[in-house]
């Protein structure tokens, strides 16, 4: 799990680096590439999370986003570009 929350905070340093937050506040706010969630809010960070509880390896894991409503593979929101690059398959 350290791993994980190790990647999470390398996105927050990297939104906060930017300028970038999720309420555009620099003094109450949570760096975030997003303007409309936190890192922590993204699906992709809870499946890895649950997987990891599971039992899973970080370093052993691909990631793939699905949008159900559009039945098509999606590319990643660019929270999760920062926090999971390596992790990610193609979108071919």
């Amino acid at each position: 799990m350290g791993k994980l929350r190790a990647l999470i905070q390398k996105t927050k340093d990297v939104a906060k680096s930017q300028g970038k937050y999720y309420d555009k506040n620099v003094e109450t706010g949570e760096p975030s590439m997003q303007k409309s969630w936190l890192v922590e809010n993204c699906a992709e960070i809870w499946a890895v999370r649950d997987a990891i509880l599971q039992g899973a390896k970080i370093e052993n894991l691909v990631l793939r986003s699905w949008d159900l409503r559009r039945g098509k593979i999606k590319p990643f929101c660019d929270n999760c570009s920062i926090t999971f690059e390596g992790f990610m398959t193609s979108m071919d």
